[in-house]
């Protein structure tokens, strides 16, 4: 069941930030963060993944900048090999939230 949950969390740009097994039971606690416009159908799409086994409890943490600019166009011939290389990310996730 872990391994689902931390594949929808994968999927989703999530990062986990502890994780805890609670004593006494089987159950353990992880602590996330996901970003808010991922998190739209978090709920469904992981208790689907985990045959209902996982319940999510959302809760709003804080803002973040992303470290994209959104209005970014390859200009120069460095710029384009640094993204032919992988120096630069492929998808500019910031434009595709505009």
């Amino acid at each position: 069941i872990l391994g689902r949950m931390y594949a929808v969390l994968r999927k989703r740009r999530g990062e986990i930030l502890a994780e805890d097994l609670r004593e006494g039971t089987h159950l353990f606690l992880i602590s996330a963060s996901l970003p808010v416009v991922e998190s739209f159908g978090f709920a469904n799409d992981l208790r689907k993944n985990t045959s209902g086994a996982a319940h999510p409890q959302l809760v709003f943490s804080h803002y973040e900048a992303l470290p994209q600019d959104p209005l970014f166009v390859v200009a120069t011939e460095e710029e384009q090999e640094a993204l032919d290389d992988g120096d630069l990310p492929t998808i500019n996730i910031a434009r595709k939230l505009m």
